[in-house]
């Protein structure tokens, strides 16, 4: 059962990049028919001569709740990234991925980003960098009452 397909294209650095998103109804589990599907989605785009290009990545995804053990156990190989199961010749990969491990991802670069982007200069810098660009000593004292 097919819930949604999605894709998106972007032009990074490095050429094209495309995302193709196949999003299964939550009782889907993600299993072998789902995984064959996503890889023959695959194969029909990039075996298409209108889209070979050799400065072009594909990203294939399926996504649902439940994985079964055996598409898991592709997901989690030591080689790849977590969550891809296959990565073919010309920049294609195809992944596996649960809602919870994408919120989960999501969770951790959040807090990553929160904590390495949570920079608290203490007063007295502030103060003294407002006077050396801004000057006066009515600044000091509007800042100074302001601050504490």
């Amino acid at each position: 059962m097919l819930t949604g397909l999605l894709g998106r294209a972007h032009r990074g650095s490095s050429g094209r990049e495309h995302l193709i998103v196949e999003l299964k109804a939550p009782k889907v589990k993600i299993g072998q028919a789902e995984v064959a599907q996503i890889k023959s989605y695959a194969e029909a785009i990039v075996s298409d001569p209108q889209f070979r290009d050799t400065r072009v990545s594909w990203d294939f995804w399926v996504v649902s709740t439940e994985m079964a053990e055996i598409v898991r156990r592709d997901a989690s190989a030591p080689n790849r990234p977590p969550g891809c199961i296959a990565e073919w010749e010309g920049g294609v990969r195809i992944w596996a991925r649960t809602w919870s491990e994408i919120i989960d991802d999501c969770e951790d670069r959040l807090h990553f980003y929160r904590d390495r982007l949570n920079h608290d200069p203490a007063t007295e810098h502030a103060v003294e960098y407002l006077q050396r660009v801004h000057g006066g000593g009515r600044t000091r004292r509007r800042m100074t009452a302001k601050c504490r």
